[in-house]
């Protein structure tokens, strides 16, 4: 992972500059049923800031008219 700021002074303008790269991973399950209702589980975590996500999604999935 990488976090680096930085601060110039350049002719007598100032410059902030900051950077950071954070792990995010996560995983889910997903059952649909032959009627189209479908749902979804799902846990999300970003390590940097330390947040854990978790989401649950029902649905329902129209058909194609041919």
């Amino acid at each position: 992972m990488k976090n680096r700021q930085e601060f110039h002074t350049e002719k007598g303008v100032h410059t902030f500059k900051h950077e950071e790269t954070s792990l995010n991973y996560g995983g889910g399950v997903r059952l649909q049923m032959r009627n189209g209702i479908y749902s979804d589980l799902r846990f999300d975590v970003q390590e940097q800031y330390d947040i854990r996500q978790f989401s649950w999604t029902l649905g329902y999935r129209f058909n194609e008219l041919l």
